[in-house]
């Protein structure tokens, strides 16, 4: 008798995704938006609660567009342990592992939220914000949009990627940020009725400008903590890892029955989870003395991280880099990380 079959983890990725998707079209899904709108934009000035309002309006259609990217549980650990010595830097468009997506992890993080109460990272999603101010009138923009949204009906009434990729090659048009929602799966116990919701929900939705700081964002317009520094280190030490050789990046297409259900959101056919893996390296499996070593789980050896300038040498931009470390044990020995004896911070 045949094992069942069991879909590979990193299918969850794309089902998440979908059934987001899905969800924000259904009367509960809209009023969660609302009701986070709602309490994000309590005791905020008129400009603060207008962009809050976009944001929520903008992560209802963007997730047609958003590539799909599953990461795995062992650098899901390899984040955790990076993450505490990172720290946090000013946001640059080359962190972008793409310029928009959905990024699944397969073990959620354990963080304290701007309340010190415990909450978990699950997923992250990001689009990127242009700045057409200097490039045309405000009026002159929504005609582009329309114009475009006309000349590619199959985006309605998802998200428009396609059209950001026109308007970005508009003279004057730049990329200044990005929209950054941040998912978490530890809701359901909160709910009646938990079969009602997806995978994943939003807990919290930000701007992220370009070489904005995060000295100066520790506490929002009210004073009050804004928790980013939890937020932060894990998602530029999720991005700076994925761009160094410790990741081993892979294309994976989803199945068929995924690939019909998502033909009927209008989920491009040839859309593909990126799958991301701790790099499986030789590692050292011999004792000093020539006999093969008998260890007993995999660890990571001398991984740190270092400053690294970047740019013209007259004024370099110094960046925080992953110095890859050794993988050492047998790959079918569980990994192992004990970060407080293995990562330091360089200068």
């Amino acid at each position: 008798m045949k094992a069942p079959h069991q879909r590979p983890h990193w299918h969850a990725a794309y089902d998440a995704q979908t059934a987001l998707w899905r969800w924000y079209r259904t009367p509960i899904g809209e009023g969660f938006l609302m009701q986070s709108y709602r309490e994000a934009a309590e005791n905020m000035n008129p400009d603060t609660r207008t962009m809050l309002m976009d944001l929520h309006r903008g992560e209802r259609t963007r997730l047609l567009d958003l590539d799909p990217i599953y990461v795995s549980e062992e650098m899901c650990e390899v984040v955790t342990a990076a993450s505490e010595s990172f720290a946090p830097e000013p946001l640059l468009d080359t962190d972008l592992i793409t310029p928009r997506g959905f990024l699944y992890y397969e073990t959620p993080f354990d963080v304290p939220d701007r309340f010190d109460k415990p909450t978990w990272i699950k997923a992250i999603a990001w689009q990127r914000i242009f700045d057409t101010s200097q490039a045309m009138e405000k009026e002159a923009h929504n005609e582009l949009i329309q114009k475009l949204i006309a000349e590619y009906p199959e985006y309605q009434p998802g998200a428009i990627g396609i059209i950001e990729d026109q308007i970005e090659q508009l003279p004057g048009i730049r990329a200044h940020g990005i929209t950054l929602t941040i998912y978490t799966d530890r809701h359901k116990e909160e709910f009646t009725h938990p079969e009602l919701f997806p995978p994943v929900v939003p807990l919290h939705l930000t701007p992220w400008y370009f070489g904005m700081s995060f000295d100066g964002n520790e506490v929002d317009e009210n004073g009050l903590s804004t928790g980013a520094e939890w937020w932060w280190k894990i998602v530029q030490t999720t991005f700076r890892l994925m761009q160094q050789r410790i990741a081993h990046k892979t294309l994976s297409r989803p199945d068929r029955a995924s690939r019909r259900e998502g033909a009927k959101l209008r989920i491009p056919d040839e859309r593909e989870v990126v799958v991301v893996r701790l790099r499986r390296e030789k590692g050292e499996t011999a004792e000093p003395t020539g006999e093969k070593a008998n260890y007993s789980h995999r660890f990571i050896r001398d991984g740190h991280w270092r400053n690294q300038p970047y740019g013209p040498r007259a004024n370099p931009t110094y960046r925080q880099i992953w110095i890859y470390p050794t993988v050492v044990g047998d790959p079918e020995l569980p990994l192992i990380i004990r970060p407080r004896r293995v990562y330091q911070w360089e200068r």
